[in-house]
């Protein structure tokens, strides 16, 4: 592709969004000035906010699965968890959030002043993503529903079920590491500190044990007559005070509005982030694997609906690399360029064992892994330079000629070289045509 096509759609692939002229402009300059390369020039876009969400995305499903989501997965994660503007009416201050949307969101449709509302904030909602792969079906199937975790229970062993989640979401994170004794803990005090309703209980029994000691000791003074004051303090108002705040938290210790709780959800974020707690990592001595997850990002921005699932090994030899020369290969797999054809898109595939090859009805069977170059099974290797089946400009390296043909004319078939048609006879071997200027039949 030209270089204006190629950064129009790599700013969509990778950066989500479709540029300026000014932005467009700026970076074909520095191409054609030779300051910098395709490959090195697309590397740099991942630093973009909207392909780490790709990258929190791929992570997330990860950490909270233990296995590698599809494309669509990672795709309806990005659609329906980014505050994307929904371009409806009404929409009061024109910024393309709807009335509605920005309500949903948080935002005011319009400013008291009559001038634009605040624009919603525009970042992947991981949280709210996380909490629902916690919820579906999927992850329910594969683990059962998550137990309680925090807050308070006269039945659960609170710290043994968190030690164990802990357990799951390394095993999860770290393709089946087995945590320590010393992470489970770590983890568990880490899941605790996350949820500020168990803070607040903690300090709720601890003001209750003080205001009871106090209590003892004002009736002490009291027996002894010490007490000048004409009496105890009314400790007893008190106490009954801060006891009834800490039952009702013990009865709704979830009000973090994650319906998995703010503790699990916030631990599998920052496992898949990989974001430090005060510069210290989440729990101490789980391998880092945000490399791989950006690969794998990379591999779903740019191939897309033609990777139908992740290789680990594949991830793995492309996370190895720097990431120019992953873009670069990336970019000449036939995943990538099969994507820009549409010759072939009606085209079945009739062993998926073997997903190269395939088939379309007029035209026969093909292998396109090497896509423009294409295997046919009777016409051999053909260079194809055609975006759709009504326009099928080839190159036929058996008779090193350009042709054309389409779905409407095939088996006619036009000869460039020749300035003629031909007719092919579908199943002959070795390959046979009928020349119209020549009037005659002939193989080739």
């Amino acid at each position: 592709a030209d270089d204006e096509s190629f950064l129009l759609q790599t700013y969509r692939d990778i950066a989500l969004y479709t540029p300026t002229d000014d932005e467009l402009d700026g970076v074909l300059t520095d191409l054609h000035d030779g300051t910098i390369d395709r490959y090195e020039w697309a590397a740099s876009l991942t630093d973009n906010e909207s392909f780490q969400d790709i990258v929190d995305a791929v992570a997330a499903y990860y950490v909270v699965m233990g296995e590698w989501p599809d494309f669509l997965e990672v795709r309806n994660a990005i659609q329906g968890y980014r505050n994307n503007p929904d371009f409806q009416q009404p929409d009061d201050d024109g910024d393309t959030y709807s009335d509605a949307q920005e309500i949903l969101l948080g935002t005011e449709p319009l400013a008291a002043n009559g001038g634009a509302g605040s624009i919603p904030p525009t970042g992947f909602l991981l949280r709210e993503y996380i909490d629902d792969t916690f919820g579906s079906t999927a992850f329910i199937r594969k683990y059962g529903p998550l137990g309680q975790l925090l807050g308070y229970s006269d039945t659960e062993n609170l710290e043994l079920n968190r030690r164990d989640f802990v357990s799951m979401m390394i095993a999860n994170a770290s393709n089946g590491l087995e945590a320590t004794v010393q992470q489970r803990i770590q983890g568990s005090y880490r899941m605790t500190t996350f949820d500020p309703v168990l803070q607040e209980m903690e300090r709720l029994e601890d003001e209750i044990q003080n205001l009871r000691l106090q209590q003892t000791f004002a009736q002490g003074m009291i027996q002894t007559g010490n007490n000048q004051q004409g009496g105890s303090r009314d400790y007893t108002a008190r106490i009954d005070a801060a006891q009834t705040k800490l039952d009702n938290l013990k009865a709704n210790p979830n009000t973090s509005g994650f319906k998995s709780g703010i503790g699990p959800v916030t631990f599998a974020q920052y496992l898949a982030t990989e974001d430090k707690i005060g510069n210290l990592d989440l729990v101490w001595g789980v391998p880092s694997r945000r490399k791989d997850f950006y690969s794998a990002a990379l591999m779903f921005a740019l191939w897309q609906g033609n990777l139908s699932e992740l290789d680990e090994t594949e991830v793995l030899s492309f996370s190895k690399m720097e990431e120019s020369k992953q873009v670069e290969q990336i970019m000449k797999d036939h995943r990538y360029r099969t994507r820009f054809t549409k010759v072939w898109e009606n085209a079945t595939t009739p062993n998926e064992d073997v997903p190269d090859w395939k088939h379309l009805e007029w035209f026969g069977y093909l292998h396109d892994k090497a896509f423009p170059w294409t295997y046919h099974r009777e016409h051999g290797w053909i260079y194809v330079s055609s975006m759709n089946e009504e326009n099928i400009w080839f190159f036929d390296s058996g008779t090193e000629t350009w042709m054309w043909t389409s779905k409407s004319v095939y088996p006619y078939i036009h000869d460039s070289t020749r300035d003629t048609w031909l007719y092919y006879e579908k199943g002959s071997s070795p390959r046979l045509f009928y020349d119209f200027n020549r009037e005659s039949w002939e193989h080739r």
